[in-house]
């Protein structure tokens, strides 16, 4: 099933995003940096189970969806000196964005393709999950929009 394969490329997506903020979480010490990417942490990890949920909807096998998603993956260790902060955060902003923005397709798709081969029940509940990952990636965006203009903006002379 396509939506299935599709499923796969967005929990591979939400591991590397983990796996950058597992970077900045171990390479900074400043107190809004953790405060913030514990958060996108936590809400990506929430955002696996969710997936994986999703899987268990669709009556598939749900350690073969995860070993099939994450076949060659290998942890990256990434190092980050405080210059590059803003290009850190950029970076971890653009996975973000396209996290949502595929999420927004894989709803269309799913829409599309699914709404009437599937049970009412079962299309909106699947529905209704993607949608609470949308809204948390929304939150994100913000999130780090926010934390971006504050190591962005140069203090005025005086």
């Amino acid at each position: 099933m396509a939506f299935a394969a599709l499923l796969q490329r967005i929990y591979l997506e939400e591991v590397h995003i983990s796996n950058l903020i597992r970077s900045i979480l171990l390479n900074f010490d400043d107190d809004e940096i953790w405060r913030t990417f514990f958060q996108l942490l936590g809400d990506t990890c929430e955002h696996m189970d969710t997936i994986i949920e999703i899987v268990k909807l669709l009556g598939h096998d749900t350690k073969q969806f995860k070993e099939e998603a994450l076949a060659g993956f290998n942890i990256q260790e990434v190092e980050f000196s405080d210059e590059f902060i803003p290009g850190i955060f950029y970076e971890t902003l653009k996975w973000e964005r396209y996290a949502h923005r595929f999420y927004e397709y894989l709803l269309e798709y799913l829409t599309a393709n699914f709404e009437r081969s599937l049970s009412h029940e079962i299309y909106e509940k699947i529905k209704e999950l993607i949608h609470t990952i949308m809204n948390e990636e929304e939150e994100h965006i913000i999130m780090l929009e926010k934390l971006l203009a504050s190591y962005t903006t140069v203090p005025a002379a005086q």
